[in-house]
C-alpha cells in the first residue's frame, strides 16, 4: 500500500484557470487546463457522450432535466425535462436513446434523441442513481441503493426483467468493455460485487476500500479504478486477479473517476479541497499533478480521443472542458 498526498506531489505544479483561453501552452501528456466553461442548471453530476462523440449529455439534478452540450463548440443545444432529482445518464450506442436515473422519483426516464423529449417513464426501486448500458445496448442496468439492489431494464420492451441482489447500497455501477461484466460498487459493503451479464448472478466480491463509490476501467478491461469515501483512497483491482493491488490516499475525500482511453492516466475529484482535481499515472500509481477546476465535482468523463477532460463542477452550475 502506498501513501500518496498533495504534498507529497512535486513542489511546482502547473496549476490552471477557468476561463475561455488558456493561461499558457501546455506541454501534459495529458489534458490540465480549462479552455471552456458551459453554464448549465443547477447541480450538473452524472455525464456521458453519445458514441459519435458530437453530444455529451448532463443530469441536472437539481432543476430536474438533462443537458445536451454540442462538442464541436462546447455550446448548450437544450435542456430535456426527466424525473425528479436526475443522477447518472447513458446512452445506447445507436445514440437514439438516452436512460436517466431519475434519484428522487424512482424511475429511470427514456429520451428519444430524436423527439427530444422523454417517452417512458419505468419504475424502479427506491434510491435509484447509477446507470449504465451494455456494449450491446440490449439491456441497462441501474442500482436501487436503499433496496440493495440493480435492476435489469431490456431496452427493446423497456421493461424491467431482472433483479440482482447486491451488497448494501450500491451507489455506483460500470460494465466492461466486453460487456461480460457488471460491476457494482456497494458502498455500505465496502466491496465491489461482480454480476456476469450472461445470467445475471454474481459471481464474485472484491474486497475494497471503505466507502467505495464511482469506478473507471481502463482498456481491455485489466483494471478497475475506485473511489473510497471513508479512508480518503482510491484502489486499484487487478480484474485478471479479482482482488485489490494497490491503493493510493489522499487528504481529502474523492468523489468523482474517471481514465483517458489509452489508460495511461486517471483522473480523481477531491470533494472539499481547494486543489481537487488529481491524476494518477497508471503505470505506477503515482499522483503526477493536482490541478484546480472547480468546485464539487461528482462524475468526470474523457472524450474519446483523449483530448478533452469534462468536468460537471456542482457548485458553479458549469461543465468544465480541459485540454
Amino acid at each position: 500500500m502506498k501513501r500518496v498526498t498533495a504534498a507529497a506531489v512535486f513542489s511546482t505544479l502547473l496549476w490552471s484557470g477557468c476561463g475561455s483561453n488558456p493561461a499558457f501552452s501546455s506541454v501534459s501528456p495529458y489534458p490540465d487546463q480549462v479552455v471552456h466553461q458551459v453554464q448549465l442548471g443547477q447541480y450538473p453530476t452524472g455525464i456521458c457522450a453519445v458514441p459519435g462523440g458530437d453530444y455529451v449529455i448532463v443530469a441536472q439534478t437539481g432543476s430536474n432535466s438533462v443537458a445536451f452540450v454540442e462538442t464541436g463548440g462546447w455550446t448548450l443545444v437544450t435542456d430535456v425535462d426527466v424525473g425528479s432529482c436526475p443522477r447518472k445518464v447513458c446512452v445506447l450506442p445507436g445514440e437514439d436513446y438516452v436512460y436517466v436515473s431519475d434519484h428522487g422519483s424512482n424511475t429511470v426516464s427514456v429520451i428519444d434523441v430524436d423527439a427530444g423529449q422523454v417517452v417512458k417513464t419505468i419504475a424502479t426501486g427506491s434510491q435509484t442513481d447509477a446507470i449504465c448500458s451494455l456494449p450491446s445496448g440490449e439491456a441497462v442496468y441501474v442500482t436501487n441503493a436503499w433496496d440493495d439492489n440493480v435492476m435489469v431494464i431490456e431496452t427493446l420492451s423497456n421493461t424491467v426483467t431482472d433483479t440482482v441482489e447486491v451488497g448494501l447500497f450500491p451507489s455506483s455501477i460500470c460494465v466492461s468493455h466486453d460487456g461480460e461484466y457488471v460491476y457494482a460498487a456497494c458502498t455500505d459493503s465496502h466491496r465491489i460485487d461482480v454480476i456476469r451479464t450472461f445470467d445475471n448472478s454474481v459471481v464474485d466480491s472484491i474486497t475494497v476500500g471503505r466507502y467505495p463509490h464511482e469506478m473507471c476501467i481502463l482498456p481491455e478491461d485489466r483494471s478497475l479504478y475506485n473511489v473510497n469515501h471513508g479512508d480518503h483512497s482510491v484502489t486499484m483491482v487487478d480484474l485478471t486477479l479479482g482482488m485489490t493491488v494497490d491503493t493510493v490516499h489522499f487528504d481529502h475525500e474523492p468523489y468523482g473517476i474517471c481514465s483517458l482511453p489509452t489508460g495511461d492516466y486517471v483522473y480523481v475529484a477531491l470533494k472539499y479541497s481547494a486543489d481537487n482535481l488529481a491524476v494518477i499515472r497508471t503505470s505506477d500509481n503515482t499522483v503526477v499533478e493536482i490541478l484546480t477546476v472547480g468546485t464539487y465535482a461528482q462524475a468526470l468523463m474523457a472524450t474519446s480521443d483523449g483530448n478533452h477532460v469534462l468536468v460537471p463542477s456542482q457548485g458553479d452550475g458549469k461543465l468544465l472542458i480541459l485540454e
